[in-house]
């Protein structure tokens, strides 16, 4: 069946992506007979919020009281969607954009198939653009990366530029697993809900654009090593396969030396920092200190340096 407007909540998570977010809540405009219910979340600790409130009237815009970090600010969406009579939750990022023809192949029976649904990745940046279909994710060895291989979809998690769930499963599972903040929480939700019995999966067929006008500035990237490393070994650790003790040690050497990697080489600063962000990821998660990281309280991680 085709998703009715009044059966269809769409949220989008805004920190502070000032153009990006006009983006594609002007091209979910273009698509009103389907995106009629829109549901902006603002954890910019700014006044980004009442800017979008003033110039889209139509959106709702619920102002988090803090950063709730994206599990966070998705949940609080999630609890006041949840409450109407929605059938299903579409979760944007906030640095998507629609196509004019997305609509046309938004076609799922939903009714008969409760799940989570992914689209295709454009990215806004390469010519060709790179279309990425999800992400792999290798229990055993615990890696990690974004497939273009559209002839293994049915194997990918998707991506959590767009997830399409299904009230029936958000009634299951609740929502995003708050202690990973951001980065990670997308993937944990997905795996729970292919555990419990409900397709996951990405429809090939279903493209968005994706990707940051400007570059993200590099304490933010600092950030990213930082839930990168301990995300990503929480996210093994609650849902990698069950190897023999020596190999579980294996596959988390494994990862670390990854993260350590993609920090050296992927790093648009200062590596130095972004080495030390990596490393207080790796102390927090063998500390058991999840949630926010906060250079300022002392119960989380210090500064780097």
């Amino acid at each position: 069946m085709t998703i009715l407007p009044a059966e269809l909540t769409t949220i989008i998570t805004l920190w502070r992506e000032e153009q990006e977010i006009r983006l594609l809540l002007t091209s979910l405009r273009k698509h009103d007979t389907i995106f009629k219910n829109i549901l902006v979340i603002d954890n910019s600790e700014n006044d980004l919020g009442s800017q979008i409130r003033h110039e889209y009237p139509e959106i709702t815009v619920l102002t988090a009281p803090q950063n709730l970090g994206y599990a966070g600010g998705n949940n609080l969406g999630l609890d006041y969607a949840l409450k109407t009579n929605t059938q299903a939750i579409l979760i944007l990022n906030s640095d998507t954009e629609l196509p004019d023809d997305f609509a046309a192949h938004l076609c799922l029976d939903l009714a008969t198939c409760p799940g989570v649904y992914g689209a295709a990745s454009l990215d806004r940046h390469t010519r060709p653009s790179k279309i990425v279909y999800g992400i792999k994710i290798n229990l055993t060895t615990g890696r990690i990366y974004e497939s273009q291989n559209s002839a293994v979809v049915k194997d990918l998690i998707p991506g959590g530029w767009f997830l399409l769930i299904t009230r029936e499963v958000l009634e299951k599972l609740r929502g995003f697993d708050e202690k990973f903040f951001c980065y990670y929480e997308e993937l944990d939700f997905c795996l729970k809900a292919r555990a419990s019995g409900f397709p996951v999966r990405t429809v090939p067929e279903l493209h968005l654009i994706h990707g940051k006008i400007s570059p993200d500035s590099t304490e933010k990237e600092s950030y990213r090593f930082y839930y990168g490393m301990r995300n990503h070994l929480a996210l093994i650790r609650n849902h990698g396969r069950n190897i023999p003790g020596p190999l579980k040690l294996i596959r988390t050497i494994f990862l670390i030396i990854l993260a350590y990697l993609d920090a050296a080489i992927h790093s648009p600063g200062s590596v130095r920092t972004a080495l030390q962000y990596t490393t207080c990821g790796l102390e927090d998660y063998f500390r058991g200190r999840m949630g926010r990281f906060s250079r300022h309280d002392e119960k989380t991680s210090k500064k780097p340096g």
